[in-house]
């Protein structure tokens, strides 16, 4: 039998409400966690980018700089050539000459920019730095959230086992009570019954 007025505890209860609060707890951290590595794999994917495509950018003006300077002086100098050897050519012979001042000028003004590019460099790579420092940052605020959440999953088990030991407690102190009640209530219906024996005869 019962004991009157004692809330019944089982097993299931009490782990079903420590399993909840481990789980709650473990949702958030591991939200967290990976919020932390969604940045850290953003800032080095930005990284990786720019860096190629200012290498790229850079490197690309610089050899079309380089070919074109190199294509256009011939061209000139072909020009003064045929404006000095024929006088009927003269006309043609000049604009052919602007033409490739032009492209010529066109190609430094490229090449200038290739020069800015080449001097903001320095900057890009303070800037990539800064980023990295906070990459750094998050990872290792990433791992001290690992071993947070390690530790409550620790502490959570430990809770855990010292519910499951009082309740088992719990349960061994109910079941002896419940034994003796019931060898008190048997001893009783005996001595009862004897004496309605004893008073029968």
């Amino acid at each position: 039998m019962r004991p009157a007025g004692r809330p019944s505890l089982t097993h299931g209860t009490v782990a079903h409400s420590l399993a909840a609060v481990a789980q709650n707890r473990n949702r958030k951290m591991l939200a967290i966690a990976t919020f932390r590595l969604g940045l850290l794999a953003g800032g080095l994917l930005l990284y990786l980018i720019l860096r190629a495509k200012h290498a790229t950018a850079q490197a690309s003006a610089r050899a079309d700089s380089a070919t074109e300077v190199a294509a256009l002086q011939p061209r000139l100098q072909l020009a003064d050539q045929r404006a000095g050897q024929e006088t009927a050519t003269q006309a043609e012979l000049k604009q052919e000459r602007l033409r490739a001042q032009q492209a010529l000028a066109d190609e430094r003004v490229r090449a200038g920019k290739a020069e800015v590019l080449a001097a903001q460099l320095p900057k890009f790579e303070s800037e990539l730095s800064e980023r990295a420092e906070r990459i750094a940052h998050l990872n290792r605020e990433t791992q001290n959230l690992t071993v947070s959440v390690q530790r409550l999953e620790t502490t959570v088990q430990q809770e855990r086992k010292q519910a499951q030991d009082k309740l088992q407690l719990l349960l061994d102190v109910k079941d002896a009570l419940s034994n003796q009640f019931k060898t008190l209530a048997t001893e009783i219906f005996k001595e009862k019954s004897l004496k309605s024996t004893r008073f029968r005869r």
